[in-house]
């Protein structure tokens, strides 16, 4: 279904391209731009690259990365080792995790102990109570290690969650968002959601 939809998307893409008209994706992935496709995005790598940047001005050297086994995880992980490699940031493992793998996972993160000083998890904002409580039961001590997570996280579902009290992760400022909430709401009659704004 997944694989139909793509194709689907390509031949559109290329029917809109063929007709001369510009395309405006939007899309996390920036392999999906070029030849007249211009992304209108929040883009997974800048979030990393700045929580990257902001840990390591903090000291943070030796990091962890709890990963979805998604489309998403994927293109995250793979930013994520670019990134950590052009900071020098050691990466002591990356476990990846479906929602029946994730117990094992965290287990495995917290079989770290000592050796790991931040846990970089970008994982979307419906998903992160579960995933705080999994790190809380296998043993992982978030005053200890600093949780890293991208914009996905600038949500009240995750900013509500226990465990992540006093994570870190890069977002447009808020200010922006709120003006445009309040005009939405006048306008819709309800709130709306982050990638409105695109």
């Amino acid at each position: 279904k997944y694989r139909h939809r793509q194709s689907q998307l390509r031949d559109l893409h290329d029917l809109v391209l063929g007709a001369g008209k510009p395309v405006i994706a939007f899309s996390t992935d920036t392999n999906a731009a070029g030849r007249g496709t211009y992304l209108l995005s929040f883009l997974a790598e800048t979030y990393i690259e700045r929580v990257l940047d902001y840990a390591a001005s903090r000291g943070k050297r030796s990091m962890a990365a709890l990963v979805p086994n998604n489309e998403y995880g994927r293109l995250a992980e793979a930013q994520f080792m670019a990134a950590a490699a052009r900071k020098k940031i050691q990466v002591m493992t990356v476990e990846n995790y479906s929602t029946t793998t994730l117990s094992a996972a965290a287990q495995k993160i917290a079989a770290l102990n000592d050796r790991i000083d931040s846990l970089f998890i970008p994982e979307q904002a419906d998903a992160m109570a579960n995933v705080a409580s999994a790190l809380t039961t296998a043993g992982v001590d978030t005053k200890r290690v600093q949780l890293l997570g991208t914009g996905l996280w600038n949500d009240a579902r995750v900013l509500q969650v226990q465990g992540m009290q006093g994570a870190w992760f890069a977002a447009p400022d808020n200010a922006g968002f709120a003006s445009f909430v309040t005009r939405y709401q006048r306008k819709f009659g309800s709130e709306p959601s982050r990638v409105a704004t695109l």
